[in-house]
Order: structure tokens, then sequence, then C-alpha cells
């Protein structure tokens, strides 16, 4: 009787996955950096940008690939300066003391990440419905919207996840200069010297999967193949957070 018992109040395994999952060291700093994101007002000030960004752009309707390659621009901008104020307060100088009770450094860095990645999905949500509900997407379709939103929503996590790892402590004056340097030549005009040329192309590859993402909604007779800039973004992802992780170890290294 008593061994049923037990049995009926112990939890399911998938209630003690979920239990476990919220306990991860990275998830527990995940939530408690939007805890305190939300307590700031920073927050509910993205969430605010949001509507003047859709009224001044969306004043008349548009069509799917204007709301797609608009939309991802203007919510990558504010992913760039929402995550930058996120890491800026969540990596200032007090967080060194709970930094050395976590088990990994990476817990930090990757709870940042997840931090400002669930922040991105809603932030879509609301400008996609405000379109929709305000009937500002001419003729709509739903497939079309389901998968340029996967793209969409792809980027700002890709935007979202360079800037964290672009952050002090993590990534240094020299790594962010070499960044911009970059940044200048990927978007500078190819030049008339053949070997400048192909060396200004080379510098843009990196940005081929972004720019893709933002016309998959609306790219005609879209296959299986098509599909490619999505596992390049979630590459991305990972190779940045995974970058961060290294950089902030060594940073750690150096401050001792």
């Amino acid at each position: 009787m008593s061994a049923d018992l037990s049995t009926r109040l112990s939890p399911a395994p998938a209630q003690r996955a979920l239990s476990a999952f919220w306990h991860l060291p990275s998830v527990t700093v995940a939530r408690f950096t939007l805890r305190s994101y939300a307590r700031s007002g920073w927050l509910w000030g993205e969430v605010v940008c949001v509507v003047p960004f859709y009224l001044v752009f969306w004043y008349y309707p548009g069509t799917e690939e204007y709301f797609f390659s608009t939309g991802s621009v203007g919510l990558c901008v504010l992913a760039l300066i929402g995550t930058a104020i996120m890491a800026h307060r969540a990596m200032s100088a007090r967080i060194y003391l709970p930094l050395a009770r976590l088990p990994s450094r990476a817990a930090c860095t990757r709870g940042l990440v997840l931090a400002t990645g669930a922040l991105r999905i809603p932030l879509y949500l609301l400008l996609l419905g405000l379109a929709l509900a305000f009937n500002r997407i001419i003729a709509p379709r739903p497939a079309d919207i389901v998968i340029g939103s996967l793209g969409a929503v792809a980027n700002c996590l890709v935007i979202a996840t360079l800037v964290v790892t672009l952050s002090p402590p993590m990534a240094t004056r020299l790594t962010r200069i070499l960044f911009l340097a970059w940044l200048v030549l990927a978007f500078a005009p190819l030049p008339g010297i053949g070997w400048l040329a192909a060396l200004f192309s080379l510098a843009r590859l990196p940005l081929l999967p972004l720019a893709a993402n933002i016309g998959l909604g609306t790219t005609p007779n879209l296959g299986l193949v098509g599909f490619w800039p999505l596992p390049v973004a979630a590459l991305y992802v990972v190779g940045l957070t995974l970058a961060a992780d290294f950089l902030l170890a060594r940073r750690d290294l150096i401050l001792h």
C-alpha cells in the first residue's frame, strides 16, 4: 500500500526532466537576467519600441516581401541595441563574485544568450500580430508567414548572440576592432581591381545565409534544399556561443 502511494506521489519522468532543465545553471542565469532586465524597465522599452516601428513603416499595407525585409532589419537593430544593454547590465563588475560560484563560466554566457534569444521571439510575434490584426500584409499566405518567420527569428538570434560574444568581458577591444574592420570590408562596394574584388567577395560570404533568411518566406518553389540558411544560422549561434565561452574563460585567466 505504501509503495503504491509513493509511486503515485513521485513526479512523472517528464516533470522531473522539466524541473532538471529549469534548474540548469545556464537556464537559471537566463531567468535571473530576464527578471533583472524587466525590473530595470529596459525589457518593456524594447516592447514599446516595436509599436512605433510598426506605426511608421506599416502606415500603408505592404507585401509579404516588404514585411520580412523591413521587419527583419528593424528587429535585428533592436536585437543589437537591446542585447548590448542587457549584456552591459549582466556582465558588470558585480557579476564576478557570482561567477566564482558557478560550476562553469560557460553558464553565464549561455544564460545570457538564452535570455536575449528568448526575448527576440515574443517581440517578433508582437510585430507580426500587429501587422496581421490590422491587415497591413497584402494577401498573406499561412505557409509564407510561417517559413518567413523562421528566417526572421533566426537572423535576430544570430545578431543577438553575436553582440553577446563581442561584449566585454568576453571580447577584447582588439577583437571588436577586427570585427568592425571585417564589417566595413563586407559592406564596401566592390573595387575595380580583380584581386581586391575577390577579397571583398570572400568577406561577404558569411552574410549570405542572413540575406537568404530574409527572403525565405517569399522564395518561389522552395524545396528542402532551400531551407539551408536555417541550419547555417543555427551553426552561427552555436559557434558564437562557444566562442563567447572560450573568450570569457580566457579573460578569467587574465583577471587572475
